[in-house]
């Protein structure tokens, strides 16, 4: 869901300084538009809020999402990796929820949405982002998960783009370099709320069933 990521300084000669990654945990290297190796991850984190029921990137819900993360984070309803199999960071795992009950369904979005920006945060991890991160497309439309994210990565500036400035724009200024994208990447906030104890609670329960 992220787009882009870049894990390496783009002055690097090809392949220097490029860590083994994790194949069987959906890791790869890319190549750029310059020739550069670019370490990347995958997940299908559209395909897994399709499966979980409620999307998460609709302008009239966004608000409603962040008022309701300090009752999913105190209720604690937590969403276990992962729906679709064979991909993503926990190929091998069946998803599943713990305490999936909710008021509303802001609650459940709002749930939602943090189980993606925590495997986000594991699949970013295993390539070694650093620095800056950019996050594009449909989940750029997310505040909460891209707010999630900043709070997980505290040493990372997060950035989200116009959804006029995404992967295909690229691709078409590649033809036509002098075509300029509209605005200005937006620099992403933490949250306020303290992910810490949530975020360490679902490490234990993936790491526990991941080990029985």
């Amino acid at each position: 869901p992220l787009g882009s990521v870049r894990g390496t300084d783009p002055s690097t000669p090809e392949g220097e300084g490029l860590s083994p990654l994790p194949e069987a945990r959906d890791c790869l290297v890319n190549v750029d538009a310059f020739g550069q190796p670019v370490p990347s991850a995958r997940f299908m984190g559209g395909r897994e809020i399709e499966l979980l029921g409620s999307r998460i990137d609709l302008g009239e819900d966004q608000q409603g999402m962040l008022d309701a993360l300090p009752i999913a984070l105190e209720s604690g309803p937590m969403i276990l990796p992962g729906f679709v199999s064979g991909c993503g960071p926990f190929p091998d795992r069946v998803g599943e929820a713990l305490d999936f009950t909710w008021a509303t369904r802001d609650e459940q979005r709002a749930a939602i949405a943090l189980y993606v920006a925590l495997v986000a945060d594991t699949s970013l991890d295993l390539i070694g982002a650093k620095e800056r991160l950019l996050i594009e497309g449909r989940f750029a439309s997310c505040p909460l998960f891209a707010r999630a994210l900043a709070t997980l990565r505290p040493d990372t500036k997060v950035y989200t783009s116009a959804a006029e400035a995404d992967v295909s724009f690229g691709a078409l200024r590649l033809i036509d370099p002098s075509i300029r994208p509209q605005g200005s990447l937006t620099r992403v906030l933490p949250l306020e709320a303290d992910l810490s104890g949530y975020q360490q609670r679902w490490n234990e329960h993936v790491l526990q069933l991941s080990s029985s």
